[in-house]
């Protein structure tokens, strides 16, 4: 796992495959691809092999995450990119020949084809820093809108507090945020499916303050009352999101993923602009670990009970339980 972060995550920094029009899950595949390999026990010619097919495979491109394409597949993406991890490394170990310049050639290697003629980037070696920060997804939102959730649900109970109707008394929202959200998720036309409203921030901020409440994966449902509210549409047209470079920088060094939020009312009110810069779910923010540890529990609910879940727990704090010993424990 440490392995396959560090070389997906370590790429990811520099190099921006979105911008070119590819899928992210092109780096699930190198990295995946690497890892079995040497899982399976592949020489490093064997493995160098597997690899060029892998950068010499047709990519995904991204348009499955942005509207009016956003579907089911964000969901699988990941999981097919690993499974072409294992059939080229099938490959490659039943003796396929490799394509030595698969990044290179000139014409016909995926930086001229498909990277517009930039080169790989890897700005610092393969260590673990990717796995020690990894960002836990403790509120249902994707990834980069995280912060304006939270932010969303401060105001929204303030707002209660106040006995502020969000529906009838906001004139307008101004959200300040890192770039990649508002190129990925800044959605200002019609959302036709879950996937679509789960990729748009105006949407989450809207539900939450509507609400008042943490949004839920049942929201984004067509099924949900929010889906079909016209008081969630009405929102989403007086947001207003801006990128603040700021915040982009520490999106990029930092490894934060702030959002400010601020609302205006119809009064003339201006209410305190709320900024979250790490999440819950950060490895920085205090209830990252209690709350990354409930979600375990609950999720372990359908297939195992309490008792087992407790022993799988205690295992994971015991640093010298051979690993197999732990798998073990998860086995059904």
């Amino acid at each position: 796992m440490i392995k396959a972060y560090e070389i997906q995550g370590c790429y990811q920094i520099r190099n921006a495959f979105n911008k070119v029009g590819l899928d992210h899950t092109l780096l699930v595949k190198i990295a995946s691809t690497a890892v079995v390999a040497w899982l399976m026990g592949l020489t490093e010619k064997q493995a160098a092999v597997a690899l060029s097919h892998a950068w010499a495979d047709g990519h995904p491109l991204r348009i499955f995450r942005q509207s009016p394409n956003a579907g089911p597949r964000k969901g699988w993406a990941a999981g097919d990119a690993a499974m072409r991890a294992v059939h080229l490394c099938l490959l490659a170990r039943a003796g396929q020949p490799g394509i030595p310049s698969a990044l290179t050639e000139p014409e016909w290697g995926f930086l001229a084809v498909s990277f517009g003629g930039k080169e790989l980037q890897l700005p610092r070696p393969f260590k673990t820093r990717v796995m020690e920060e990894v960002f836990f997804k403790l509120i249902t939102a994707e990834g980069h809108g995280i912060s304006a959730v939270q932010a969303a649900m401060a105001l929204a109970e303030t707002m209660a507090s106040r006995g502020i109707d969000p529906a009838t008394e906001i004139s307008r929202i101004d959200i300040r945020t890192h770039e990649a959200a508002v190129r990925i998720i800044d959605k200002q036309g019609p959302l036709t499916n879950a996937a679509d409203r789960d990729h748009c921030m105006r949407y989450m901020v809207s539900v939450v303050l509507l609400k008042n409440a943490i949004i839920e994966a049942e929201d984004y449902h067509d099924s949900s009352v929010w889906a079909h509210d016209p008081r969630v549409e009405a929102l989403r047209q007086r947001i207003h999101m801006a990128e603040d470079p700021q915040f982009t920088y520490g999106y990029h060094h930092k490894k934060a993923a702030a959002s400010g939020l601020t609302v205006f009312l119809t009064n003339g009110e201006q209410l305190d602009e709320i900024v979250v810069e790490y999440p819950i779910g950060h490895p920085m923010h205090e209830d990252t670990l209690p709350k990354v540890r409930a979600k375990f529990e609950r999720n372990m609910e359908g297939l195992f009970t309490a008792e087992e879940t407790s022993r799988v727990i205690d295992a994971i704090h015991q640093d010298k339980l051979p690993v197999h010993r732990l798998v073990d424990l998860l086995g059904r």
